[in-house]
């Protein structure tokens, strides 16, 4: 039985590092220089190839790469060739049914055809992701079925290269979408290197070339000022109409001719449209220019000549005072001087003027001058696009090795967290004794080899101490109770969501607003709502799996006693609001990043560069190069991935919970948005930027539980009495 092939399509926002990377490329111009090829294979849409034994669902792929976007089975795709680039992102996925014996995961004799038949492309492509099917696999299961794999697909290999890329399903669902991310970034980075490799030539030959251009400028305005001779150029001042415009459009490209055959600026720019339609337009200004300083006399030719026009007619035609006698490179010096006007006017000798010496010489220079600002712009625009890229390969290009160290190191019982702070890969141990230091270093040997790593490599026990910031718009400040001692403690608002009724909640720290604990306004200490569903940091979702991540979660229910304004969308770091994007990608992906935070506490906003990140059991770090990032009163903001110069691209990346002395406590954004979907599906995140008036409720909120722990006998909260009217801002 041949092995099933299922190839899908989806956005590339689906997966968050290739959208922000594609939305890099996007906004240059390169390709509209130079035709670069690996540049075009990044911006395609991913393919997802799915192999199994089995015919798998669109349902089923769906859950196995993404929870927001389904994928387009895509016809007639053609198959992975290892000896052929592939010209998209894209990433396996290898669909296991193992058999289970005493405790161990064995190969089917489906799943064994499958890998037979699949073994030329596992065995020479690295972005594969292997999914074993079946509930209650455990580590030492999965470290089984990846050995047999191994023989299988690497038996000359001493070290088993599938255990860091096996994952169990249902169990693994959220890493399993995760290593899928980084894959299909990964199956483009040598892209990215040849496009990085072509930019840099590029760059190094048009800063030669303007050299050059700068040594020729007597050259280039002398060989201008010949061009500019009465038989190429005349001006017709009894023109109605702007109708020269093909004469500049010959000009200009006779003009780039020479440049070409002269060398003067070489065929990096030249000889594409983009530079010829710039060109023109710098020729038309200068023209324009000069031309138009000769309106005081044109006026007075034409109110010679012709007496009878009006002064609108007068007007039109000293706005465009040119007319073109003859088109410059197909028609000889010696052609015919007189040309009909669209107004029905023949031109003749009276009618057209010559421009001087020094007119000549000012629409030279002026042209040369825009020549040189264009090159150089274009020159400084390549420049920031490489650098775009060389953080791209510097942030991303180890991703995928990162993933896989994480993913082996949490698998080892004797390992409670792990991280990348600066250049060092960080393995802490739940327990302070050399020998599980030993056996640990020797585990991760067993996979890795850290001689040819750039990372130094740290096992260490460490005990970390938490400090909350429990004092008590994404970044409003509320309070927990308006009482004198409750006015001095303070939280963060962080983001909105609304459910299929229209009622519209706001998330904070538990510790900020407790179970059934209400929220206050800062400003006129108002009522703004009340918690229905909280998680702390040592509790878990009924059901949930022992990997769930830690939270520090609040859901507060808008039921203000005044009307409120609450401003919708994600705060950018200049201050504005844009629509918002949820980060999904792994916490590894943030390193070297540009992060930002709008909080309750001066000063409100804080920008910082993330330096490291890491994994302590279920808590999750960032360290930030600024140390005033964040403090008492922040907790519940939301962390930002975004910058300046492009705040449509920002993200919702993290809550913030506290710090120890060196990092800060925080939580993923969607980690928190999966802990509601699994109470209630239908309350989604308020994505697009709008205001809305929420009028006073005489309704109020309930807690929110899990279905399976849903009680017939919950208390519902009496209602406050209605107060005045006020306003709070986002």
């Amino acid at each position: 039985m041949m092995a099933k092939e299922d190839v899908r399509e989806y956005d590339s926002d689906a997966f968050t590092s290739l959208w922000m990377l594609q939305n890099v490329c996007k906004n240059n111009d390169i390709l509209r220089i130079k035709d670069i090829p690996e540049l075009k294979y990044v911006l395609n849409k991913p393919y997802v190839h799915i192999y199994s034994s089995t015919t798998v669902s669109s349902e089923e792929a769906t859950v196995f790469v993404s929870s927001s976007h389904a994928g387009r089975k895509v016809p007639r795709s053609e198959k992975i060739n290892p000896a052929k680039t592939v010209e998209r992102p894209f990433v396996i996925l290898t669909i296991l049914n193992p058999l289970e014996k005493n405790g161990f995961c064995y190969l089917s004799k489906h799943d064994c055809r499958l890998v037979q038949q699949k073994r030329n492309i596992l065995q020479n492509i690295d972005n594969v992701v292997y999914v074993v099917k079946g509930n209650g696999r455990n580590a030492s299961a999965l470290q089984h079925l990846s050995c047999e794999l191994h023989k299988k697909i690497d038996d000359d290999k001493i070290r088993n290269r599938i255990y860091p890329k096996i994952y169990r399903f249902p169990d693994d669902e959220i890493e399993i979408r995760t290593r899928v991310g980084l894959c299909i970034h990964a199956s483009i980075i040598t892209h990215l290197q040849v496009v990085n490799d072509k930019i840099s030539d590029i760059q190094r030959q048009m800063s030669l070339e303007r050299g050059v251009w700068s040594k020729n400028r007597d050259k280039f305005i002398s060989f201008v000022m010949k061009m500019l001779i009465g038989e190429n150029l005349n001006v017709c001042t009894s023109s109605l109409k702007e109708s020269n415009h093909k004469i500049f459009k010959d000009l200009s490209q006779y003009m780039l001719v020479e440049i070409s055959q002269k060398r003067v600026l070489g065929s990096t720019l030249m000889s594409c449209d983009v530079t010829i339609d710039r060109v023109f337009q710098i020729l038309k200004e200068n023209l324009d220019k000069v031309l138009l300083d000769k309106i005081p006399f044109l006026k007075e030719c034409q109110v010679k000549r012709n007496p009878k026009a009006t002064g609108k007619q007068n007007a039109r035609t000293t706005k465009h005072p040119y007319h073109r006698e003859k088109t410059l490179l197909s028609e000889s010096a010696g052609a015919s001087t007189s040309s009909m006007t669209p107004n029905g006017h023949r031109c003749s000798g009276k009618c057209k003027m010559e421009l001087n010496k020094i007119e000549k010489a000012k629409a030279a220079k002026g042209i040369f001058k825009g020549i040189l600002k264009y090159v150089t712009e274009c020159e400084d625009n390549l420049s920031s696009f490489s650098r775009s890229l060389f953080d791209e390969l510097t942030r991303r290009g180890d991703s995928v090795m990162l993933h896989e160290w994480k993913t082996v190191s949490l698998r080892n019982s004797k390992v409670k967290g792990f991280g990348c702070m600066d250049d060092t890969i960080c393995l802490y141990l739940q327990h302070d004794n050399d020998k599980d230091k030993t056996e640990v270093l020797k585990y991760i040997n067993d996979f890795f080899d850290d001689t040819t790593l750039k990372y130094k490599i740290s096992i260490e026990f460490r005990s970390t101490k938490i400090t909350l910031f429990a004092f008590l718009q994404q970044g409003s400040k509320i309070n927990p109770d308006m009482s004198n001692e409750g006015q001095n403690k303070y939280g963060t608002v962080g983001m909105f969501l609304e459910d299929e009724k229209g009622t519209y909640f706001f998330t904070t720290c538990a510790h900020v607003i407790g179970k059934n604990k209400e929220a206050y306004s800062h400003v006129d200490k108002a009522m703004i709502g009340r918690n229905v569903l909280t998680r702390y940091p040592h509790s878990r979702t009924p059901g949930s799996k022992s990997e769930e991540p830690s939270l520090d979660f609040s859901l507060v229910q808008v039921s203000p006693d005044k009307t409120l304004t609450c401003i919708f969308g994600l705060k950018t770091e200049v201050g504005n609001f844009v629509n918002m994007q949820i980060f999904r990608d792994d916490l590894l992906n943030v390193r070297h990043g540009n992060i930002y935070k709008w909080g309750a506490s001066e000063p409100n906003m804080q920008l910082g560069r993330c330096t490291g990140c890491k994994y302590d059991g279920p808590y999750v770090y960032l360290q930030v190069d600024n140390k005033d990032f964040a403090k008492p009163g922040d907790s519940g903001s939301i962390i930002c991935i975004g910058d300046a110069n492009h705040p449509e691209q920002s993200l919702a990346a993290f809550v913030l919970v506290g710090a120890d002395e060196e990092s800060y406590l925080v939580y993923k954004v969607s980690d928190a948005l999966e802990l509601i979907s699994t109470v209630r599906k239908k309350i989604k995140p308020c994505i697009s930027h709008c205001t809305r008036n929420i009028p006073i409720s005489s309704c109020p909120p309930r807690q929110l539980e899990s279905p399976q722990k849903r009680k017939l006998e919950d208390r519902v909260l009496e209602p406050r009495p209605k107060r005045l009217l006020s306003s709070k801002r986002n």
